[in-house]
């Protein structure tokens, strides 16, 4: 399954975390030169995704009133992690902080929450499979690109993780 991934510093955070799977970029076509474009661009050209100039009409039809900035990326599902993966690379550190979020159902906050974990130095978060948003493309955007960077893993029951 692929989404739609929008916006500039979430793209080119995916990018230089390398853990989501690029399928296509789209940038408008009209877009001036600058140094984040010619970056994305050759991170591209390195992994061999195809690159799409489009216009304003796909973006507003693909992404109708979100702010995608001129970029768009068909990507891969968020790479979450498996509890007892996650575990084990927390324990290498001596104080490992671990972070659990219960029923986080609005996708702006979950972005601005994760985006406050990432720059706070948490090792790890826990979301809930049910009653609560996962990390979306509308996530992904509302932490500002932060949430490519933190270990994210679902549990059932958040109780009995902890």
């Amino acid at each position: 399954m692929t989404e739609l991934l929008y916006g500039k510093n979430p793209i080119l955070e995916a990018l230089r975390a390398g853990r989501r799977k690029f399928h296509r970029f789209f940038h408008l076509n009209s877009a001036k030169p600058d140094p984040a474009l010619e970056e994305a661009l050759a991170f591209f050209d390195r992994l061999r995704v195809r690159v799409s100039a489009v216009g304003r009409d796909w973006f507003e039809g693909k992404l109708p009133g979100l702010l995608a900035q001129g970029w768009a990326a068909e990507v891969g599902e968020y790479p979450y992690l498996e509890l007892e993966t996650l575990l084990p690379k927390l324990s290498e550190k001596q104080a490992a902080l671990l972070l659990a979020l219960d029923q986080i159902q609005d996708p702006q906050n979950l972005g601005a929450i994760l985006r406050s974990a990432e720059g706070c130095g948490v090792d790890g978060v826990l979301i809930c499979t049910d009653r609560a948003t996962h990390v979306t493309p509308a996530v992904c955007k509302a932490s500002a690109g932060a949430s490519k960077h933190l270990r994210v893993a679902k549990v059932v029951n958040l109780a009995r993780a902890i």
